[in-house]
């Protein structure tokens, strides 16, 4: 017979984890995600990390191509995105994942809000940002994370957020000295909130190392003077006008007048 011929089902060529990333629903993709979790050799050791590795790079490419669903999915599910190895739990990278869709970029707030796009509105996404703000100022990101955390202010992150098990205040700003970030992100910190009184009472309440405490005065003198700077440098403020009453015409008294002396109508 001639013409088109069905391929059986069991046929068809299975398409690999990247490829689902990249063109498959959102549901394809958690369904690979967890197969791939799932995935273990004859000794019971995860070995389907990679593919969980694939189905991100997949989702990263439809994101930059203009279809971001697959992406959003993933930063709005980071722990069930987590890549599972032989040797331990990989976190989902989120940062990592933003900083590289970011670089170069003149609008680095719109991607993130872009990608952050299915985090649950609400408080949900406040302390999602939030938490993601202090993850942003690890060591790990120093010199190449300022526009990350720039964007996570500017999307509405809280710098002064309480954070940890004991919900604390001053943490991010805390773990920015500590990690040297440079001056101008902590002056930015300090601009959304960031309060150097509560950073040093969860110092000394968690026992932090003297230095660090002692980094973190030095800091607050610097940062402080540079405000003290900017200010004074600042022109005065123009006061405004005072307010002067407006001048009635002698025409406009005169009618006044006569309604002021004008007798009450009889009852």
């Amino acid at each position: 017979m001639f013409g088109r011929t069905n391929t059986p089902a069991a046929a068809r060529k299975e398409p690999t984890p990247f490829e689902i990333g990249l063109n498959g629903t959102a549901d394809e993709l958690r369904h690979a995600n967890e197969k791939a979790g799932n995935r273990k050799d004859q000794k019971g050791a995860h070995i389907g990390d990679w593919d969980q590795r694939d189905l991100q790079r997949g989702a990263i490419l439809a994101f930059q191509e203009g279809r971001p669903e697959n992406l959003q999915t993933i930063l709005a599910n980071p722990s069930e995105f987590d890549v599972k190895s032989s040797q331990c739990t990989e976190k989902m990278n989120c940062e990592k994942i933003l900083l590289d869709l970011i670089k170069g970029s003149d609008n680095a707030t719109f991607i993130i809000m872009l990608a952050l796009a299915k985090v649950p509105t609400g408080q949900e996404k406040q302390d999602y940002l939030n938490r993601h703000l202090y993850y942003s100022v690890c060591d790990e990101y120093k010199g190449r994370g300022e526009d990350l955390v720039a964007a996570y202010l500017k999307a509405g992150a809280d710098a002064n957020a309480e954070l940890g098990y004991n919900k604390a205040k001053g943490a991010t700003l805390a773990r920015a000295v500590d990690n040297n970030w440079p001056q101008p992100v902590i002056e930015l910190l300090c601009k959304h909130g960031a309060n150097f009184d509560d950073s040093l009472q969860l110092m000394e309440a968690n026992s932090w190392h003297p230095d660090a405490i002692k980094n973190l005065n030095d800091v607050r003198q610097k940062v402080t003077a540079a405000f003290n700077a900017a200010a004074s440098a600042a022109p005065p403020p123009v006061p405004e006008p005072a307010s002067v009453p407006p001048v009635l015409s002698d025409e406009v008294l005169s009618a006044i007048s006569a309604v002021k002396r004008k007798p009450a109508r009889p009852q």
